[in-house]
């Protein structure tokens, strides 16, 4: 039997000035916001395929293109103290972060359930329609108490693939992916919306999977200032896979 254990990872900011001030890029990752300033940007074009997400392969080619073309190749300190270099830095701002957020957001439109040879598309729409459920709790990565909105997994599961399969496979939006087992618990809440606002990829959805009574499990409170110990919410899901 696995264990439920995932270590959710994400890039923290070097605070450093490798374009004037620090350009800070909202990307999706597992611990809340990423920020990059375009230095630390730069050196994603070397980490390994695997580990790029579609946004993360998107920037770094937009990086590539902008630096043939000569626009960022001036200095630093010259950008800071011109107000045209400051425009140009903004700029350059804005095109970044929609060419981050674009590609994954136009797709974000449904979550993919796999069986087998068969994958079918839940629609967002659909998935806010049968979320029937309200209920408040803390949230231990935001640190305050969040009402959310959802439908009990089980049953989700039930109605996609006729009964809960032994595991499942999650792959997120950010390319993350793990297997889990033990889905035969109604506890477990398949989240759609928060605040009353539909989950988006920069808040962490479009859909998420977190335990409503999580410590009401008999096994012992969960510390809500160790992380470590909610690894199993899952972010950012793209699509669930029965695993037999």
């Amino acid at each position: 039997m696995s264990v439920r254990s995932s270590f959710h990872t994400s890039c923290k900011p070097c605070q450093g000035r490798g374009f004037a001030n620090a350009v800070n890029l909202l990307l999706p990752a597992h611990h809340g916001l990423a920020f990059f300033c375009l230095k630390c940007a730069e050196k994603l074009k070397s980490h390994s395929g695997a580990l790029m997400s579609n946004a993360k392969r998107a920037l770094v080619k937009f990086i590539e293109a902008m630096t043939t073309l000569g626009s960022f190749a001036m200095n630093a300190v010259a950008l800071h103290r011109s107000p045209w270099g400051r425009v140009r830095d903004r700029l350059a701002c804005a095109l970044i972060v929609v060419g981050i957020t674009l590609p994954a957001t136009a797709f974000a439109q449904a979550l993919n359930m796999i069986n087998g040879d068969v994958t079918q598309k839940v629609a967002l729409s659909d998935l806010h329609a049968m979320s029937d459920t309200t209920f408040t709790l803390y949230d231990p990565y935001q640190g305050r108490d969040v009402e959310m909105q959802g439908v009990e997994f089980r049953t989700f599961l039930i109605e996609q693939f006729g009964e809960v399969p032994p595991a499942l496979h999650f792959t997120a939006w950010d390319d993350y992916e793990v297997t889990l087992e033990g889905w035969d618990d109604p506890n477990w809440y398949l989240i759609s919306s928060e605040d009353g606002d539909p989950l988006t990829i920069r808040t962490r959805g479009p859909v998420r999977l977190v335990e409503r009574d999580y410590n009401n499990q008999g096994n012992g409170d969960r510390d809500v200032e160790n992380l470590r110990e909610f690894n199993d919410w899952i972010w950012m899901i793209r699509s669930i896979e029965a695993k037999w």
